[in-house]
């Protein structure tokens, strides 16, 4: 029996599309890391040619996925001399339910200088760990097929720069190509009685304008400490690799950087001094952002010793579902023991001893600042599958993502949906309020919004809050808001899919954007925001929005542009050659009222 509701059959996304982003830093003057191979016989370039360094990076968003583990096994930039380079030193296992809102230093190696055609990754389903939740929010693992059933080995997605997008590493010029592998729009889930099945059917798009960029996490261990130009070298390590090194990494820090070291937050003045006393080859964690203008990675936040996953403790990270005294249930329970293994455990029993050193936004807090609802990390030591104990580890609280209906605008008060991607009838709110009277509601769910203004919110709209549930025992108000989004402001999924054989009359194309109708779709013709789906029952348009990203899929090749004028004629003539729509597909604000989207991604699929 297959879902009734058209909003489970994808990946939904509360905030982003991106589900892998390659963000490909390349700089023409030169620098250390790994070797480029060149994986063809055929095209080779001179050994004595400039190279620039590229910096590799992977992401993903909120969606079903609770997991969605595969092997990243190579990536490629094809030269404009034919010579395939590859930019990926080994194979990596990646999941990308893990990453929401950030991308992950992958590798930094170099290419020659030049101008590069196509890229191309590939991705191994042979051993796959695919879990999604169901209606009720419980885990369902599932097989991955391709379109006609098939289960999957390896796929590759071969990327075609158009002739204005051709990618040019110049020397003394920091080049940047992020590759976006978009799971909403590459998987579609289809639940049985018992199991599920995930349709993969990659689209992959490459950036180089980076409008819409995310922080990127790098990990690896610390080889210098430069106190006095604010700069860690790092080899890094990337995921939950261990013994080989992926490449040396510069990360700087300004007078904004927050530090966690051995466990205990530290000042901003004392950050890299103590840094610089931990042992050599310390592990470290940072997250930042690239700063083009100075070509550095800034870090906003630096972990290191203890508080990162390493070799002397296991960590624990999930959203707390109930709690009974210092008996913690969490929900989405990834595992990451000292020896490296990695395993999700949606369900785990966390134990907090008194010992514990519990810490939120950089400050240290009581067992109390643990409730139903919070987000967590913690080291400590993993008793089994299902048993975990913090005796004198670190517990970090960090902030929680609602999504909700409001009820009252002033004071705000929610019709919940979701707690951090997970549904509610996983939540036992029990001992959350001052009395059992006040334990909190998640229909009428009360939110402390501090300074924040309610003004521009009204009864009936659909609304994201980020903060922290508030102390355990102590309802109301049930959470303390310190960020507050209109739902309506987040980018929206939209999909219109007429089968392989295409439709009839399926889109207009002008100079604005495209004209879709989803009356002949053969499949899914919806649109989704914020975890919810909207049927589309009219024509819709998708206008374009400048310094978008345009593709067309053709015979397994996707066609890159960035010019809208320049899409729009190579799709005419295609069509106008006798090529049917197979699939339209949008990212950007939706406004119901006008059935209109502002898409900063155009997709056309058509047939070969």
């Amino acid at each position: 029996m297959t879902s009734p509701n058209p909003g489970r059959n994808h990946a939904r996304g509360l905030m982003l599309f991106l589900i892998m982003s390659i963000a490909t830093l390349l700089a023409g003057c030169g620098g250390a890391g790994t070797d480029t191979t060149n994986t063809d016989n055929t095209n080779t370039l001179p050994a004595t040619q400039e190279k620039g360094d590229v910096m590799i990076s992977l992401t993903d968003a909120e969606g079903d996925f609770l997991e969605y583990r595969v092997a990243v096994t190579a990536l490629t930039l094809t030269h404009n001399s034919g010579a395939v380079l590859s930019v990926m030193p080994q194979s990596t296992d990646v999941d990308f339910a893990q990453y929401v809102d950030t991308s992950e230093l992958l590798s930094i190696t170099q290419v020659p200088r030049g101008r590069y055609d196509s890229a191309s990754i590939t991705l191994d389903f042979s051993n796959a760990q695919i879990i999604v939740q169901d209606d009720a929010g419980n885990p369902v693992e599932a097989e991955a097929v391709d379109e006609n059933g098939a289960a999957l080995g390896e796929i590759t997605v071969n990327l075609s720069f158009r002739d204005g997008e051709r990618f040019v590493i110049s020397r003394g010029t920091l080049s940047h190509i992020a590759l976006d592998f978009d799971l909403n729009a590459s998987n579609s889930i289809e639940f049985t009685e018992t199991a599920a099945l995930v349709t993969v059917s990659p689209v992959l798009t490459a950036d180089t304008l980076h409008n819409h960029s995310k922080p990127t996490r790098l990990r690896g261990l610390i080889n210098e400490v430069d106190v006095d130009n604010q700069k860690i070298a790092l080899s890094v390590r990337p995921f939950h690799q261990r013994l080989v090194n992926f490449g040396e990494a510069d990360v700087y820090t300004d007078n904004n950087t927050i530090y966690e070291i051995d466990g205990e937050p530290v000042s901003t003045e004392l950050g890299l001094s103590t840094l610089a006393e931990l042992p050599e080859n310390s592990a470290m964690i940072a997250l930042g952002k690239w700063q083009a203008q100075s070509r550095r990675y800034v870090a906003s936040e630096i972990y290191a010793g203890s508080s990162v996953p390493w070799d002397s403790e296991d960590f624990i990270k999930g959203t707390v579902v109930a709690r009974d005294g210092n008996q913690i249930t969490l929900r989405g329970a990834v595992l990451e023991q000292h020896n490296g293994q990695v395993t999700l455990n949606d369900e785990l029993t966390l134990t907090i001893n008194a010992d514990a050193k519990i810490s939120r936004e950089q400050s240290r807090v009581s067992l109390e600042a643990v409730s139903v609802g919070s987000r967590i990390l913690a080291s400590g030591s993993a008793i089994s599958d299902e048993l975990f104990e913090v005796s004198d580890g670190f517990v970090r609280i960090r902030s929680s993502v609602l999504t909700g209906e409001i009820v009252t605008a002033d004071p705000l008060v929610l019709d919940l949906q979701m707690i951090n991607a997970r549904r509610l009838e996983l939540f036992d709110f029990s001992g959350t309020g001052s009395n059992p009277e006040n334990d909190a509601d998640p229909s009428a769910y009360e939110i402390d919004t501090q300074t924040l203004s309610t003004a521009a919110f009204n009864s009936g709209d659909m609304i994201k809050v980020i903060g922290y549930s508030a102390d355990y025992a102590s309802a109301p108000a049930d959470f303390i808001a310190n960020t507050l989004v209109d739902v309506s402001d987040l980018d929206a999924f939209l999909v219109i899919d007429y089968g392989t054989l295409g439709g009839d009359n399926a889109l207009n194309i002008d100079a604005d954007g495209i004209l879709v109708d989803p009356m002949n779709a053969a499949r899914k013709h919806h649109v989704v925001r914020a975890a919810t789906a909207l049927e589309l029952q009219t024509q819709t348009q998708l206008l374009a929005q400048a310094g978008g990203i345009f593709t067309i899929t053709e015979g397994g090749v996707i066609n890159i542009y960035r010019n809208y004028s320049e899409f729009m004629a190579s799709l005419n003539n295609r069509l106008q050659a006798g090529a049917r729509v197979r699939k339209v597909q949008g990212i950007g604000q939706y406004r119901d009222s006008s059935h209109q989207m502002d898409a900063r991604h155009i997709r056309v699929v058509i047939s070969d």
